[in-house]
């Protein structure tokens, strides 16, 4: 199994509700601080790509601008509707003194 780190953000530079766009190599996702904690998803609503970075941050959720469906950060499960297509989250950790999404294959 091989891991990398792909530095995003310098520590403190994504302030609580706020997101960041990030490249990730080509894949294009989000670095968004809910209250100090730190998620990383998709970009693209996986209902009907809708670019996320114009949704609606609402605690450890997001609600997508296009169909308002709402999806966990922590898990990526969609809530609303129940049952939708999931969104695809990242591990995101703090290596050598950067903000890094974490992507294992």
């Amino acid at each position: 199994m091989g891991v990398i780190f792909i530095p995003v953000a310098d520590p403190g530079e994504v302030q609580p509700g706020d997101m960041k766009p990030v490249d990730l190599g080509g894949r294009e996702a989000i670095l968004a601080n809910v209250d100090g904690e730190l998620f990383a998803f998709g970009r693209e609503c996986p209902h009907e790509a809708s670019d996320l970075t114009t949704g609606e941050l609402q605690g450890k959720q997001i609600r997508c601008e296009g169909h308002s469906y709402v999806f966990d950060l922590c898990s990526g499960e969609c809530v609303m509707p129940p049952g939708g297509p999931a969104l695809a989250v990242l591990p995101v950790e703090e290596h050598d003194g950067k903000v890094c999404v974490r992507l294992e294959w």
